[in-house]
């Protein structure tokens, strides 16, 4: 729930910031809402769950058909684009990146650790899982959105590559820590 209200202000700012002429907030609010997959589905799945709707089978199995090649198209989209779309950054774009890199792989899971073990007193597994998925590579969506409000989608790319290759390394290291560190 929370990862939506975030996406949809990053959505908004990013719909408000790339429009000729400045629309309602409401109406550039109601469009991320029905034109955005990400929110449109997580949103009806909430409404569901709160409402305890039954979905019939049939419904359920063609979702679930769809739904699984989802991540594998976004993935080849992802990979297609590095060849397509590839053009050499410049130094700003570089060092841009290098600083996205940077954050996602060093300071998030090191915040992720801070905040469970300090602020939310987590232990041992929940612990972990907190900061291995903090460790996790940026993403697909950042690609996505770059594409779709035409913003640098070379660069988040190159992010979304590195960051994937750097999380093999940084899930070894997170998983290997002596136990006095993690825990």
């Amino acid at each position: 729930m929370i990862q939506n209200i975030v996406t949809v202000a990053i959505l908004m700012s990013l719909e408000i910031s790339t429009q000729a002429k400045r629309s309602n907030p409401l109406i550039v609010l109601a469009r991320i809402f029905f034109k955005n997959p990400i929110v449109l589905g997580s949103m009806m799945g909430l409404f569901v769950c709160i409402l305890h709707v039954k979905i019939p089978a049939v419904i359920l199995t063609t979702l679930v058909f769809i739904g699984k090649p989802a991540s594998f198209l976004a993935l080849f989209a992802l990979g297609l684009s590095l060849i397509v779309d590839y053009h050499p950054m410049d130094k700003k774009n570089k060092v841009d990146a290098a600083f996205l890199i940077f954050l996602k792989t060093i300071v998030h899971p090191v915040l992720g650790f801070v905040l469970g073990k300090f602020v939310f007193q987590l232990n041992s597994t929940p612990l972990i899982a907190l900061v291995l998925m903090c460790a996790m590579p940026s993403a697909k969506n950042t690609f996505i959105f770059a594409k779709k409000y035409n913003i640098n989608s070379n660069k988040y790319n190159q992010v979304i590559l590195v960051t994937t290759l750097l999380t093999l390394i940084s899930i070894c290291v997170i998983l290997y820590l002596p136990d006095q560190v993690i825990l």
